[in-house]
């Protein structure tokens, strides 16, 4: 005969466990895969470095260095992917990041960015990095719009005045134009002049910045030209600054205001 004191437990005592078609919370569900990715990741990169490491020699060098490449862009995900979740990174690199488009009533909103915002920051990061940019640093200044890569013009300054170039800014700029001069040893002097009719005939006056802004706005383009002429090495040839991606996406943020007009060195 079973004693009532020897019964078992009722079942709300008992441990919790998943059954079958049991509920998961989604959260937890997705925080365990994306670790479990990581984890994938992680050990990818890791065979790719011992197999960097074995090969030594062995390899002619073009193949070596695309090897190391690979290397980087994997440990460049693998950052970028856990950054992602956090605000300190530009939006277009957070996951819950929603790109728009338009202005007005005429803006619109895609979905969130999901595991691409990680991918487009493993590419601003590896972008940086020739650049000379670190990984954090990256995902703070190197702006991706529609997938194409942009930075400030106080961003090209801070990267040519490493490499000795010294920026004189023209003091009676007025909101109409706004010149810039540049000096590196070993290169001739060169200067760039704005005017608002000058940016009118570009398109660049749909910035609505142009308008709350203009002589910053006005600086920062012939900022970027000194810098494209005098330092083509060290910007790479950089095609676009954030403020021309964002017209081409008739998208437009409000960017930290341009370097103060002062006397560079």
């Amino acid at each position: 005969m079973t004693d009532n004191n020897d019964a078992q437990a009722p079942a709300a005592e008992q441990p919790r466990q998943h059954q079958v078609g049991s509920y998961v919370d989604p959260a937890e569900q997705t925080a365990l895969q994306t670790e479990q990715a990581a984890a994938t990741r992680a050990d990818r990169l890791l065979r790719l470095c011992e197999q960097l490491s074995r090969a030594g020699g062995t390899l002619d060098t073009g193949l070596r260095d695309m090897l190391a490449e690979v290397t980087a862009m994997e440990a460049a995900y693998l950052f970028a992917d856990q950054m992602s979740y956090s605000e300190t990174v530009l939006p277009e690199y957070r996951r819950t990041h929603r790109p728009s488009k338009g202005r007005g009533q005429n803006k619109t909103y895609g979905p969130e960015l999901g595991k691409q915002a990680a991918i487009n920051g493993a590419a601003a990061i590896m972008y940086g990095r020739a650049l000379g940019i670190g990984m954090t640093q990256a995902l703070q200044v190197i702006h991706n719009i529609n997938g194409k890569s942009g930075i400030e013009a106080r961003t090209m300054q801070a990267l040519c005045e490493k490499a000795g170039v010294v920026f004189v800014f023209d003091p009676d700029n007025d909101g109409e134009n706004a010149t810039v001069g540049a000096d590196r040893p070993g290169h001739r002097p060169v200067s760039s002049t704005w005017t608002m009719e000058h940016a009118e005939q570009r398109g660049y006056t749909s910035n609505p910045l142009y308008n709350s802004h203009p002589d910053e706005m006005l600086r920062a383009k012939a900022l970027a030209e000194c810098c494209r002429l005098i330092a083509p090495d060290v910007v790479l040839g950089l095609a676009s600054t954030y403020e021309e991606i964002q017209l081409d996406a008739d998208t437009f943020v409000q960017a930290p205001p341009a370097p103060s007009p002062t006397t560079s060195g």
